[in-house]
């Protein structure tokens, strides 16, 4: 069932249907912490690079979004120029600085060995919440994260 229910929600968040979102969130236990931010207070993510699915999703949500991409930051900041809800970062780890949690919807080389001590400083929470299925979930919840693979258990 958490396979499905991942499939369900990684298929709202690339239609871009909040509300659909929401409830699918609302009925994963294991994404309560997500839901619950999500639903009180502007949600800080630290955003690898946005598909813009997602970065409209959260935005509407009342997200604020700190945006990191090697390559395609100056492209996403002529997209988001008028949009307040969005900052970018020049380092990665800098875009996790106080973000509640840690998405990850691309993966370029350089994520591909991460310092996941250093992304659990810098996170308020540790939540990493990665729709590329980069890691090894095992690895990343040794590492103390609570660790939400979109499309896998």
């Amino acid at each position: 069932m958490p396979d499905q229910r991942n499939q369900e929600i990684h298929q709202a968040i690339d239609a871009g249907d909040v509300t659909a979102a929401r409830e699918l969130l609302d009925a994963e236990p294991a994404l309560v912490n997500a839901r619950d931010e999500l639903s009180r207070t502007p949600l800080h993510i630290a955003v690898s690079r946005g598909h813009t699915e997602i970065v409209h999703m959260l935005l509407a949500a009342g997200a604020t979004i700190t945006a990191y991409d090697p390559v395609a930051t100056a492209e996403a900041k002529r997209i988001y120029a008028d949009e307040p809800g969005i900052t970018f970062s020049s380092r990665p780890l800098d875009a996790c600085a106080g973000a509640d949690a840690l998405i990850i919807v691309t993966e370029w080389k350089e994520f591909r060995s991460p310092d996941f001590e250093s992304i659990r400083e810098r996170l308020k929470q540790p939540v990493i919440i990665d729709g590329r299925n980069m890691y090894v979930p095992r690895d990343v919840r040794e590492a103390g994260f609570e660790y939400i693979s979109i499309g896998r258990p």
